[in-house]
């Protein structure tokens, strides 16, 4: 189940890639799309090592794909608005700390 979800991770990552960027609203509505599957993921005992492995991996093919001649500016290939929580490998628990 977890190798299916990563696949299906990094072709979402490729879709929202391969969108334009004047499509504003679809890569929008498609990073959100992502960002709650990386959420979700953690419920069934997917990394954060995984899924920074699948971002960075998407975004280097997508920078480096055959035929691709276009200039990139850094924000361009950003890895997504990666939820904190997830980049900054914090446990999210339903404890309050004082």
């Amino acid at each position: 189940m977890k190798q299916a979800f990563l696949k299906l991770l990094s072709d979402e990552f490729r879709a929202y890639y391969d969108l334009p960027l004047s499509e504003r609203h679809k890569r929008e509505q498609k990073r959100q799309y992502i960002n709650g599957l990386m959420v979700a993921s953690r419920l069934f005992g997917v990394s954060f090592e995984e899924l920074d492995k699948v971002a960075k991996q998407s975004h280097s093919q997508h920078a480096s794909a055959p035929g691709n001649t276009r200039q990139y500016s850094p924000a361009e290939l950003d890895y997504l608005d990666i939820p904190a929580f997830i980049r900054n490998q914090h446990k999210v628990s339903s404890d309050k700390a004082q």
